[in-house]
């Protein structure tokens, strides 16, 4: 009966249920700082140490890929993201150098490592918090796969074709002057990807809170104007592509669609 129940329950009782559970994004906050008082933050212990668990499996050849500290047996494929490496590839003689900002310790680099086998040459480039890019560094770093804690970092080493943003640009707490930081390197493509937008003028700056299956833990995290971000990054960069992806997130009562956006450096 309980089952039954389940499947005939419409859509808007159940976002009523994990609202009402705290699970999803919640608030409207006026400062970053006013947010992450009230949450435990990314810099958790407890996250390094599951994200690193599930990671290792995937090194060890025992899990494909990981993401959110989950190891997946088999990899899901982002074809937009893998088209737009491809392509910055072979604008690029075959070769491929990634700046991946806020890439863990190689979550994307392992979901698609099979398919940029053929590229003569593979830097893939993590910019990521202290904590993470030590760990990276002692544990996971190998012939393509380089760890930084600073883009300044990073760009002393490498000249990336690619900025890469997956699901941790709304995290960061001034995103917009990260971007400005990035566009004075002139990178030929950027690449945005699961984030959330909303139809209105202005930012919404919430809390999330992260399921206990992935680990316990809450933390600020934004969804931009997609009007603003767009006009933002009209001023150096073109959009080449956008699309949406088959993952909602509950915000409050609402849920909201994951997108991403492909930009190329516009050629005055």
């Amino acid at each position: 009966m309980k089952r039954l129940l389940k499947q005939l329950a419409p859509p808007l009782l159940k976002r009523i249920v994990k609202y009402k559970s705290g699970e999803g994004w919640h608030g409207d906050y006026s400062s970053w700082e006013q947010a992450k008082k009230l949450t435990t933050g990314y810099e958790s212990e407890n996250i390094i140490n599951r994200v690193r668990a599930a990671a290792l499996k995937v090194k060890r050849g025992e899990a494909a890929y990981e993401r959110s500290a989950i190891a997946y047996d088999k990899a899901s494929i982002d074809l937009p993201l893998l088209s737009a490496l491809l392509y910055a590839a072979l604008q690029s003689n075959n070769r491929l150098v990634v700046l991946d900002y806020g890439g863990s310790l190689g979550s994307v680099y392992f979901q698609h490592r099979r398919f940029l086998k053929k590229i003569s040459l593979l830097r893939w480039c993590i910019v990521e918090q202290p904590t993470f890019a030590e760990v990276g560094k002692q544990e996971f770093e190998n012939e393509h796969l380089r760890f930084f804690s600073s883009v300044r970092e990073c760009m002393e080493n490498y000249e990336p074709d690619i900025v890469l943003f997956s699901s941790s640009l709304q995290y960061l707490p001034d995103p917009f002057n990260v971007l400005k930081d990035l566009f004075q390197y002139e990178i030929p493509y950027f690449f945005v990807d699961r984030i959330a937008f909303l139809e209105r003028e202005t930012d919404r700056l919430t809390i999330q809170k992260v399921p206990p299956a992935y680990y316990e833990a809450s933390y600020p995290c934004w969804f931009f104007s997609k009007s603003k971000f767009l006009n933002f990054m009209s001023d150096h960069y073109e959009l080449v592509e956008e699309f949406k992806e088959e993952i909602f997130l509950q915000l409050g009562l609402q849920q909201v669609r994951y997108e991403g956006m492909w930009f190329e450096k516009k050629i005055y």
